[in-house]
C-alpha cells in the first residue's frame, strides 16, 4: 500500500474506519470491563468444580492483582491507540489512513500530545484538518433539509475539548508508568516478594520497569495501586477514549458520504 500521496482516502481506508467503528475499537473497553467483573468474583475461578485447566494457579489475591495490571495496560493502550486515530485522519491526504494506524509509533503520539498542549488548535477543524462547520452543515442541509442538519458547533467544540482531555490523561500519566505499560505488554514483569518491593502499601503492586537498577542491586519497583478510585480512574479514562473515538469516526464517515473528507 502506498504510503505517499495526495489525494485523500481510498475505499479500503474508509471501509476500515467503518470496520473500526462499528467493531473492533471496543476491544479495551469490553477487555477492561470484563477484568473488572473477574476482579469482583474471582473467587469463581478457584471454585474446585472447575476443570484443573480452567483455574489459576496462583491464590485469589495474587490473581487479582494479575487481572488489575492488565486494566492498566488497556487504560494506557486506549490513550496511546487514540492518538493513533487521531493521527490516521488528520495525515489521511498524505499517508493511508491503515497504514498511519498501524504504523505509528508511541513516541509520535506522545509528540502529537504534546503539541495539542503546547500549541493549542483553534478549532477541530484546524486539528483533524476537516472542512469547517459552516462548510458542513451546509452540505447537510443541501442533502437532508435544513431541520436534518443536527451537527452544530457546540458539537465540534465538545470533541476538540474531550481530545485534549484525552491528550492531559496521556501527559499526565508519569513517563516511568508509560515504561510500566510498554514491560506490562511484552514481559509482565510483575513483582509480589518484599526482596523487590521494600516499602510497598499493602494496596500497592510492584512493577519491576528498570532493570538495569535491579541488576545492579537498587531494588524498588514501581507501585501500582489496587484502590477502588485508582482503577475507577482508568475505566473512566476507557471508556472516554471509547465514546469520543467514536464519535471522531462517525464524523469522518459523515464527511466522506458528503465528499468533504478529501483534500
Amino acid at each position: 500500500m502506498t504510503t505517499d500521496r495526495s489525494y485523500g482516502p481510498t475505499k479500503h481506508d474508509i471501509e476500515f474506519i467503518r470496520d473500526v467503528y462499528s467493531f473492533g475499537w471496543y476491544t479495551r473497553r469490553v477487555t477492561a470491563l470484563a477484568l473488572y467483573e473477574q476482579i469482583v468474583n474471582c473467587e469463581a475461578l478457584h471454585d474446585p468444580a472447575r476443570p484443573q485447566n480452567f483455574q489459576p494457579i496462583v491464590e485469589v489475591d495474587r490473581c487479582r492483582w494479575i487481572l488489575r495490571a492488565r486494566i492498566f495496560a488497556e487504560f494506557v493502550s486506549s490513550l496511546e491507540v487514540f492518538g493513533t486515530l487521531c493521527m490516521a485522519i488528520r495525515q489521511r491526504n498524505k499517508r493511508s489512513i491503515i497504514w498511519t494506524f498501524m504504523n505509528t509509533e508511541p513516541q509520535e503520539v506522545t509528540q502529537l500530545y504534546k503539541a495539542l498542549q503546547s500549541s493549542p488548535p483553534k478549532s477541530l477543524s484546524q486539528f483533524l484538518k476537516i472542512r469547517g462547520i459552516g462548510q458542513t452543515r451546509k452540505a447537510m442541509q443541501k442533502r437532508d433539509g435544513a431541520e436534518y442538519a443536527e451537527i452544530s458547533e457546540a458539537t465540534y467544540g465538545e470533541i476538540l475539548s474531550s481530545i485534549r482531555l484525552v491528550a492531559d490523561m496521556y501527559l499526565g500519566i508519569d513517563s516511568v508508568l508509560v515504561r510500566a505499560y510498554n514491560k506490562l505488554k511484552h514481559t509482565i514483569p510483575l513483582l509480589d516478594t518484599d526482596y523487590f518491593n521494600k516499602g510497598r502499601g499493602p494496596d500497592e503492586l510492584g512493577i519491576l520497569v528498570e532493570d538495569e537498577k535491579i541488576l545492579s542491586g537498587q531494588f524498588g519497583a514501581l507501585p501500582l495501586s489496587i484502590a477502588q478510585e485508582n482503577v475507577d480512574v482508568e475505566i473512566q479514562g476507557i471508556a472516554t477514549v471509547s465514546e469520543i473515538g467514536a464519535e471522531i469516526m462517525a464524523l469522518t464517515l459523515e464527511l466522506d458520504a458528503l465528499g468533504m473528507l478529501g483534500t
